[in-house]
């Protein structure tokens, strides 16, 4: 398994563009603080000159990351069914298990870097160009992305084991927004209908991941709880269908 987990790491290496995608993805909020602070520059009085304005902004923006966690993974993860890498590798005597694991751990690696280096870009550039501070909105921010990590793994799993299951690019990207998106968003609308479903909704990603859910030490843990759950569900399923999957 170390020489396909060693052969991985220097495919992803060689691929240019993973350079560059901490800096594409943080964009937008990036661009946003550049705004207001040009801006601000010109005119003092500008009313969202400040980072309390900011730091909600950014916290929507990257929050927004499971929206865009399908396509970073499927660039990771590479044509390895249609260019019949897979069959190739197989042939060659490494085992399948190998593969999955290798495979599963790097682009899991990959994705988790690229958001904490979004993160480190996006706070380093709100506090060294925004000038007047707002403590309260920080807090929050940072509150923000306690409880979405947690539902970022989840998501990561989500999709990385779809790459494997399901070769069809299309067919992917539509199992998991239903798996985040339109199963929850689906039953939510019927929360207040259909007696008990209430506390099941948590099961899914995108559900804690709105501002109305309190800040508090049981909601982290249950995210996080919730994050071991969806890896490891994800990890098995993939693993069994990778196993008996014709490449």
């Amino acid at each position: 398994m170390n020489n396909y987990l060693k052969s991985e790491i220097y495919r992803i290496k060689s691929r240019k563009l993973i350079y560059l995608l901490p800096f594409i993805i943080a964009a937008i909020p990036i661009f946003g603080v550049f705004l207001v602070w040009s801006v601000g520059l010109s005119n003092p009085d500008f009313g969202y000159n400040n980072t309390g304005f900011i730091y909600k902004f950014c916290r929507l923006s990257f929050n927004s990351l499971i929206l865009i966690i399908p396509f970073l993974t499927i660039y990771l993860f590479s044509s390895e069914y249609s260019n019949g890498t897979f069959k190739n590798v197989v042939a060659s005597g490494i085992s399948r298990k190998s593969i999955y694991i290798s495979k599963f751990v790097i682009i899991f690696s990959i994705l988790v870097l690229i958001s904490i280096i979004d993160l480190i870009l996006i706070v380093s550039t709100i506090e060294l160009l925004i000038v007047h501070k707002n403590p309260t909105e920080q807090t929050i921010f940072f509150q923000s992305i306690i409880q979405t990590i947690p539902l970022l793994i989840a998501a990561f799993s989500i999709s990385i084991m779809l790459c494997f299951t399901e070769e069809k690019i299309i067919s992917n990207l539509v199992k998991y927004y239903i798996i985040t998106y339109i199963i929850p968003v689906f039953f939510g609308n019927f929360e207040n209908l259909i007696v008990g479903i209430k506390p099941y909704l948590k099961i899914f990603p995108v559900i804690i991941m709105t501002d109305n859910i309190p800040f508090s030490v049981g909601s982290v843990l249950f995210n996080w709880l919730e994050a071991v759950v969806y890896f490891s569900i994800a990890f098995i399923i993939g693993n069994l269908i990778f196993n008996k999957k014709e490449i």
